[in-house]
């Protein structure tokens, strides 16, 4: 078995261009074998990230043209592993980091009419154009339940 070396960049950002910018950088020795969770475990390791709290994504660019590959499966960590076997350099295919983290509604109560307030007038919206395309008039729809009898 043997190991690659790989540069890390991480708090940075991607910018519209598809660039990762304002980075901090770090390196780690990734096992040509290594499956996805054992990536995530050694980054994390490495960057003292807590992943019971936070969502780790791993990107990396081939060229300046084109967009980032995530890496999100085993088949992703092999594809980068092959490609990073042919160009052993280490400034070569950094893995560009950033993690997300869950928004906690018990903690962010303020947003809960933020995230409800839209959805609901709109369900309201949808409702009253279903009804009113469906039906001509109350009556049609009372008749039709039973109650107009």
């Amino acid at each position: 078995m043997s190991n690659l070396a790989v540069l890390l960049y991480f708090n940075g950002r991607w910018d519209p261009r598809n660039k990762y910018i304002n980075y901090l950088a770090d390196g780690v020795l990734i096992n040509t074998k290594s499956t996805f969770a054992t990536l995530v475990s050694i980054i994390a390791t490495q960057l003292s990230i807590d992943t019971s709290t936070s969502k780790v994504e791993i990107r990396y660019k081939i060229d300046k043209r084109s967009p980032p590959i995530q890496i999100h499966n085993d088949m992703g960590v092999k594809v980068y592993v092959e490609t990073k076997k042919e160009h052993r350099d280490m400034t070569r295919y950094p893995l560009c980091v950033t993690t997300t983290e869950p928004v906690n509604l018990e903690t962010n109560s303020a947003l809960i009419p933020l995230l409800c307030s839209d959805t609901s007038e709109d369900m309201r919206v949808i409702h009253n154009s279903y009804f009113s395309n469906t039906f001509n008039s109350i009556g049609e729809a009372i008749g039709l339940i039973g109650f107009g009898s």
